[in-house]
């Protein structure tokens, strides 16, 4: 992550380290205290939830937590975001598109095969003030909000990205505070058209950067017009992002929303109803931040920039004389 003579990505990749040692650590700390409670880490096992149901439900309880609280800094989702920004801005986007998408790919994967325990285990009967539901609910509609608003203040087009990431790690985890079938598939659609999505936007925002030389989003005017290749590019990757048809961000969200309406046609509680709502209203909001960067490319009239710094910003190469 950190480039030599780079103090700023030196300083991103120190902070990302010592944080994610922090959280790695209470993860495998609450895991350890799982395996002690039944002497096996196979979650899915009859085995394992009878042997923890046989544990003190306030120990049970706290493994959990600090299971919870690893995986959640691993997605990047509130409260554990804070150091989602600096680190995006401060790193190479190659690099802040692979860590991007395959620690939540991990980090979602693992909750799919570890949440089904928590539902089996009968929280409320034993630790009244603890409810699986509503802290996944909780963390999901704080990431969303807190993601979407901090985006839409963010004049530095990495910055806007990473609170963007923490928006969707948010919509991602909504289905998962009811974990029914169709929540499940939900999850695995949009994790696998997060990752298309979310590599072809870094590739097309790291080219503008590098003709325009400057990471600030105002920096880009007039570059649709004067790339248009780069101006259709950004288009749809913001569009894909937001979640708009006919892109596979608009089915991947579709799914996630078919998701929370079922859960409350099911289980008849307003939360899912509100989640519902809230997560709609929040995709809306998502235009008013994604649409800045090609309202400023083909909108905004800039600085023209030599069309020569596109043969060291996009792949294409002049073949080399004989």
């Amino acid at each position: 992550m950190a480039l030599p003579n780079e103090k700023r990505s030196a300083e991103a990749s120190v902070k990302y380290l010592l944080y994610g040692m922090f959280a790695s650590a209470i993860m495998l700390y609450g895991i350890s205290l799982l395996f002690g409670f039944t002497g096996s880490v196979d979650f899915l096992t009859p085995d394992f939830s009878q042997k923890l149901a046989q544990v003190a439900p306030e120990a049970v309880t706290l493994a959990f937590i600090m299971v919870m609280a690893g995986v959640l800094f691993k997605i990047s989702v509130f409260p554990f975001h804070f150091w989602v920004a600096d680190v995006y801005e401060s790193t190479p986007m190659a690099t802040v598109a692979f860590f991007s998408t395959c620690s939540k790919l991990a980090g979602f994967g693992f909750l799919l095969n570890f949440l089904p325990i928590i539902w089996q285990y009968d929280f409320k009967s034993y630790v009244e003030w603890f409810s699986p539901e509503y802290l996944i609910g909780f963390c999901a509609v704080t990431s969303i909000g807190v993601g979407n608003l901090m985006a839409l203040t963010q004049k530095n087009a990495k910055r806007m990205l990473a609170y963007s990431a923490i928006a969707h790690s948010g919509f991602i985890l909504l289905p998962l505070t009811s974990f029914e079938n169709q929540a499940h598939e939900s999850v695995l659609y949009y994790m696998a058209a997060y990752v298309f999505i979310s590599f072809a936007s870094f590739f097309a925002i790291d080219k503008i950067i590098k003709v325009a030389g400057n990471e600030e989003i105002e920096s880009f005017s007039g570059l649709g017009i004067s790339f248009p290749a780069l101006g259709i590019a950004a288009i749809i990757c913001m569009i894909a992002l937001t979640g708009l048809p006919p892109t596979t961000g608009f089915f991947a969200k579709f799914y996630i929303f078919s998701a929370i309406w079922d859960s409350y046609t099911l289980e008849q509680e307003r939360i899912f109803l509100y989640i519902f709502l809230f997560g709609l209203s929040n995709t809306v909001l998502g235009l008013f931040y994604y649409l800045k960067i090609p309202y400023f490319m083909f909108l905004k009239r800039g600085n023209e920039v030599s069309k020569s710094i596109l043969s060291t910003c996009l792949l294409y190469t002049s073949p080399s004389p004989r």
